[in-house]
């Protein structure tokens, strides 16, 4: 078991405590964690109180502009026939009439949260997944918290990677990215981001670190999508063209995208790594990191219940690594990565409680408090979906896509592949499934592309580039949400913290998209 040893009998106020660290004792029925001193050593997940009222507010503001947007702009909608295809006009482009309506009724909008989980709304499953999946993650972190299995985890790869940390941020980033650019996963790096928190800890880095290395890096591969069957496969199926048209365009971009995510990421760990009050979120990050850089620091001493313990993390992993594999030649599967991410971490955890020894109705308090810790971002995922469904339900989605597209008509030639970009981001902050997006989107900016001379290979990558990188920057993207509410981090430090990488995104992505329309003209 872990047992700390105080150096120093009295601590004045902000000073750090020192500690020898952890020393793992052979036998015992678990591994426990014995403190002396006043050092709280409880890591189980809790949605911090000022972030989650900081990102309440945030998501309450938007849900009342989209509001008041439906009683200012006009109501209206693209024609579709009986089999759902867009009505073209005379120039073959999609048909747009102004309906009649005074908008969303106030008690639909103050019920939105609720009636956007109705099942019948296209994306309702997704959200319901999403949810599911924190509160799984709450739940099953715990248990495996508890049996101290992952703190040795923790302990083991930290004694061994202590100084290798700035060769295992790229490998680890460039692992995310490609999974986010072949299968799409986003979602699904959820439960790696308590994990990544702890281990950042232990290798003197933030919180902010341990969120840029997994759903930070896998939006960006995402955004890039290479073969993403979620965006790319659909965009180009939809523009009548193969997975392999413009593949090396994409190829081009995830390979300056990572180069503009290293050139981010490592000199801020560097940074943090020497000077750690330098973090954004020194304070948040102080009280977890104390505990586990005095844990790291002491001498690793092996421990064979816990090494079993160790033994089936890794084959799980293994496990989701092959079916993930598995999942980019065999399209049928992508879709079940999340479903099977669930079930792995489901297992890791009740592993870990076994093998601990933990009685079964213990394990199961565990879990139920681990998921009570994380309930309230349930709340923050209701009242983001409800955006998109304010918009809708209002009638004014297709409103602002024509309005917007309308611009084209007199935009110079080189800007309107820009317009598309703007247009696409735009309605991905009230839309972040990538999916629906292309479904909606593509059948309306192809059209009007080929009108004005736009390649549909430009039009396609303008799409990719609206609907990945800013899935990074929204609040309304659940996916993020769930990601700082499993962390310290608030959405503010993140807005601040990723606004100089978002920068660089939107000037790769413009200086793209210029120099394919001359290459295409």
């Amino acid at each position: 078991m872990f047992k700390f040893k105080r150096k120093e009998k009295e601590y004045p106020e902000h000073q750090t405590r020192e500690y020898a660290g952890p020393q793992i004792i052979e036998g015992g029925e678990a591994a426990a964690v014995k403190t002396e001193g006043t050092l709280d050593t409880q890591t189980a997940l809790k949605i911090g109180k000022k972030a989650f009222i900081l990102a309440f507010v945030i998501i309450l503001v938007l849900m009342i502009t989209a509001f008041v947007l439906t009683k200012v702009i006009p109501q209206g909608e693209y024609l579709t026939d009986s089999t759902g295809a867009y009505v073209l006009d005379e120039n073959g482009s999609p048909t747009f009439q102004l309906t009649s309506g005074d908008g969303m009724p106030f008690w639909k909008f103050i019920l939105s949260p609720f009636l956007a989980l109705n099942p019948k709304i296209d994306g309702a499953g997704t959200i319901y997944l999403i949810m599911a999946l924190l509160l799984v993650i709450g739940g099953v972190f715990n248990i495996m918290d508890k049996s101290n299995a992952l703190r040795y985890m923790l302990s083991k790869v930290t004694h061994k990677y202590k100084d290798k940390t700035f060769v295992l941020i790229p490998v680890v980033c460039l692992i995310f990215m490609l999974l986010g650019s072949t299968i799409g996963m986003m979602e699904e790096t959820i439960p790696f981001i308590p994990v990544m928190v702890m281990l950042c800890y232990s290798l003197g880095l933030d919180s902010l670190c341990a969120i840029g290395i997994t759903i930070l890096a896998a939006g960006m591969g995402f955004a890039a999508g290479v073969i993403n069957p979620f965006t790319t496969i659909i965009a180009l199926k939809i523009g009548g063209m193969s997975i392999v048209d413009g593949i090396w365009i994409r190829i081009i971009v995830f390979i300056l995208v990572y180069a503009a995510l290293m050139l981010f990421l490592i000199p801020y760990a560097k940074k943090i790594s020497k000077n750690p009050e330098k973090s954004l979120v020194f304070e948040e990050d102080q009280k977890a990191r104390l505990q586990i850089q005095a844990e790291m620091d002491a001498p690793f001493e092996q421990n064979p219940q816990l090494d079993k313990a160790l033994k089936w993390f890794v084959g799980n992993i293994i496990v989701l690594t092959l079916f993930v594999f598995i999942s980019i030649f065999v399209s049928a599967l992508a879709s079940a990565v999340t479903v099977v991410v669930v079930v792995v971490y489901v297992s890791c955890g009740i592993g870990a409680g076994i093998i601990a020894k933990t009685p079964w109705k213990t394990m199961l308090k565990q879990f139920f408090t681990g998921l009570l810790s994380v309930a309230p971002a349930v709340l923050m995922i209701m009242m983001a979906s409800s955006i998109k469904y304010i918009i809708t339900e209002g009638g004014i989605m297709d409103s602002i896509l024509y309005y917007t597209v309308g611009l084209m008509k007199n935009t110079p030639k080189y800007a309107q592949p820009l317009l598309l970009y703007l247009v696409v981001f735009v309605l991905n902050f009230f839309i972040s499934s990538g999916s629906a997006k292309a479904g909606l989107l593509m059948p309306i900016l192809l059209p009007i592309s080929k009108l004005s001379g736009i390649h549909p290979l430009v039009t396609v990558t303008a799409f990719l580039f609206g609907d990945g990188f800013s899935n990074m920057l929204f609040p309304t993207n659940g996916a993020l949400l769930i990601s700082l509410a499993l962390s310290p981090v608030s959405y503010g430090k993140w807005f601040r913290w990723t606004l100089k990488l978002q920068l660089a995104l939107l000037a790769i992505s413009c200086t793209v998209l210029i120099v394919l329309t001359a290459i295409f003209s």
